[in-house]
C-alpha cells in the first residue's frame, strides 16, 4: 500500500514538472474542493439518514481525508500558496454585472474611435495645432460622447490598461511559501484529521480534542509569521483564521462548562433591561 501511494505521488510530481499545461489540474482540484465543501453538509445529512450514525462518521472521515490530501497537493506540488476555504470564492454577481457593463462600454468606445478614425479623413478641420507647443488637438465636434470620454490618448490608454492588468496578476499571484510556512499550512490542513482522531480516542466530551485543535491552529498562525509579503487574498485568509479562534469559545466542552452560562446570563440581562431586545429574544 505504501509503495502504491509513493509511486502515485512520484507520477503526479513528474506530470506537473514535465507538462506546464497541467496547471489546469490545480484549477480542477480547487473546483472539486469548493463543490465538496458546499455539498459536505448535504452528504452528511444523507449519510445519517440512510446509513445511521456510524455511516455519517465514516463519511465525515472520508471527506476530510480527501480534502486534506488534495490541499496538501496544492501546497507541496502545485505551490499554490495559502489556500482559502473554500478555495474558489463565491460568485459576486454585482461585480460581474459591473465588469460586463465596463467591457461593453469599452467595446462601444473602441468601435466609436475606429469609426471616427475612418471618417476623419472626410472631415476637414476636425483638428488643429496649438501655436506655441504645436500639439495636435481634436475639436469638440470630433470628440466622443461624454460618457465615453477617457481624456487620454487611445494608445496610451491601452498601454496603461495592460500595465494595470500585469500588475494585478503580479499582486494576486500565489506567494512562494518558505519551508516553515509550508509546514504551518500543513498543520492547518491536517488539523481536522487530528481532531477527529483525538475524538475517537478520548471521546467527544474530552478536553483533549479541544486543546489539540486549538493548539494546532495557534501553532500554525505563529509559524506563518509576518504577513507583510503575502498577497491580499492570503493576508485576508490569515486574518480570517485568526478571527476564527474566537469560535473555540462556542465549542464543547468549553461552551458547555464556561461560555454557555455567561452568554445566557448576558442575554437575560439584556431582555430584562431593554424591552425591544426582550421581545426579540422571546420570539
Amino acid at each position: 500500500m505504501a509503495h502504491f501511494v509513493e509511486s502515485g505521488w512520484k507520477r503526479y510530481k513528474q506530470l506537473i514538472s514535465d507538462n506546464p499545461e497541467t496547471s489546469l489540474s490545480q484549477d480542477r482540484i480547487q473546483k472539486f474542493l469548493t463543490v465538496l465543501q458546499y455539498a459536505e453538509v448535504f452528504l452528511e445529512m444523507s449519510a445519517a439518514k440512510y446509513w445511521s450514525e456510524t455511516g455519517r462518521w465514516v463519511l465525515i472521515v472520508a471527506v476530510h481525508i480527501t480534502k486534506s490530501i488534495l490541499r496538501l497537493l496544492l501546497v507541496w506540488v502545485n505551490k499554490a500558496g495559502i489556500q482559502p476555504s473554500p478555495p474558489l470564492p463565491a460568485l459576486d454577481r454585482e461585480a460581474l454585472i459591473q465588469t460586463q457593463y465596463k467591457t461593453s462600454t469599452a467595446k462601444e468606445l473602441n468601435e466609436f474611435e475606429e469609426n471616427l478614425e475612418t471618417e476623419s479623413e472626410s472631415i476637414k478641420g476636425s483638428t488643429y495645432n496649438l501655436k506655441r507647443s504645436g500639439r495636435l488637438i481634436r475639436k469638440l465636434s470630433a470628440a466622443p460622447p461624454m460618457n465615453f470620454r477617457s481624456w487620454k490618448v487611445p494608445k496610451e490608454h491601452g498601454v496603461l490598461q495592460d500595465d494595470n492588468h500585469n500588475s494585478r496578476l503580479a499582486i494576486y499571484s500565489p506567494t512562494l511559501l518558505s519551508s516553515q510556512r509550508m509546514w504551518a499550512e500543513t498543520l492547518y490542513i491536517t488539523r481536522p484529521l487530528a481532531h477527529l482522531l483525538s475524538m475517537y480516542l478520548f471521546g467527544a466530551n474530552s478536553w483533549k480534542p479541544w486543546l489539540l485543535s486549538g493548539g494546532i491552529d495557534i501553532s500554525s498562525l505563529c509559524m506563518m509569521g509576518d504577513t507583510e509579503n503575502l498577497n491580499p487574498h492570503e493576508k485576508s485568509e490569515v486574518k480570517k483564521r485568526t478571527v476564527m479562534l474566537l469560535y473555540y469559545l462556542f465549542r464543547s466542552p468549553f461552551y458547555d462548562q464556561y461560555s454557555k452560562m455567561k452568554i445566557l446570563f448576558a442575554l437575560n440581562m439584556l431582555a430584562e433591561n431593554i424591552p425591544v431586545v426582550g421581545m426579540i429574544l422571546r420570539m
